[in-house]
C-alpha cells in the first residue's frame, strides 16, 4: 500500500511539472511571437496626429504591412476584419508597455490605439477619432484629428459642416446650415490602460 502511495504520488508530481514545462513553454512561444509580431509597425515619435478629410486619405497604405488573418497576429488584435487591418506604427517609449496603432477599415481608414504588456497581452484599445464623419445630405465637408501628446493625453475632434439640414424624406430645411464638433478627451497610464472621457458635442449655426 506504501509503495502505491509513492508510486502515485510521483506520477502526480511528474504530471505538475510536465503541465508547469508546458505552460513556460507557451508562454515563451507567444512572447516570441509577439516580438515578431510588433516588427510590423514602425516607431513613432510624439506628439502623433492622424488626419482624415472628405478630400480623402493624407497617408498611403502601400507602404504599410496588413495584418495577416491566417497567421498568429490575430492573437493580439481585436477587430471583425483583420484580412483589411494596417499596421500603421508603435510609439517609441516602450519602457513599460507597447502602444500599437493599426488602421481600421471604414468609409475611411480610421486610427486605433492599443497597449499591451511587455509579455504581448493587450491592455487596452481605443479608437482614436470621436464620432467619424461621412456622407450625409446637406454635408459639404468634414474632418476627423486624433493626436496623442509627450504627456499620453489623447484628443479627438470631428468636424462636420453642413450646407443644410434634411428631414426625414432627405428634403432641404430651409436656413438649417450648421457645423457639428465632436470633440473627446483621455489619457494612458503609466500601467498602460486607456482612459477615455465622454464625448461632448457642440453645434454651430451660420
Amino acid at each position: 500500500m506504501r509503495n502505491s502511495i509513492i508510486i502515485l504520488t510521483m506520477i502526480l508530481a511528474c504530471s505538475c511539472n510536465n503541465t508547469k514545462k508546458q505552460t513556460v513553454q507557451a508562454i515563451q512561444s507567444e512572447n516570441s511571437l509577439f516580438k515578431t509580431f510588433v516588427k510590423k509597425f514602425k516607431p513613432i515619435d510624439l506628439p502623433f496626429t492622424y488626419r482624415i478629410t472628405s478630400e480623402g486619405l493624407t497617408v498611403d497604405l502601400n507602404k504599410m504591412r496588413k495584418i495577416d488573418a491566417n497567421s498568429s497576429d490575430t492573437l493580439f488584435l481585436k477587430t471583425e476584419f483583420p484580412q483589411e487591418t494596417y499596421c500603421f506604427g508603435m510609439l517609441k517609449d516602450t519602457t513599460n508597455f507597447y502602444s500599437l496603432i493599426y488602421l481600421f477599415p471604414a468609409e475611411d481608414y480610421y486610427p486605433v490605439l492599443a497597449t499591451y504588456t511587455k509579455s504581448g497581452k493587450q491592455i487596452s484599445q481605443i479608437n482614436l477619432i470621436a464620432l467619424g464623419g461621412g456622407v450625409d445630405c446637406g454635408l459639404t465637408y468634414y474632418s476627423t484629428t486624433g493626436r496623442i501628446n509627450k504627456d499620453m493625453t489623447f484628443f479627438c475632434s470631428d468636424t462636420a459642416k453642413y450646407e443644410y439640414m434634411c428631414d426625414s424624406l432627405s428634403d432641404e430645411i430651409p436656413n438649417s446650415a450648421k457645423n457639428h464638433i465632436n470633440v473627446k478627451t483621455g489619457k494612458v497610464t503609466k500601467s498602460g490602460k486607456i482612459i477615455e472621457n465622454a464625448i461632448r458635442q457642440f453645434e454651430q449655426k451660420n
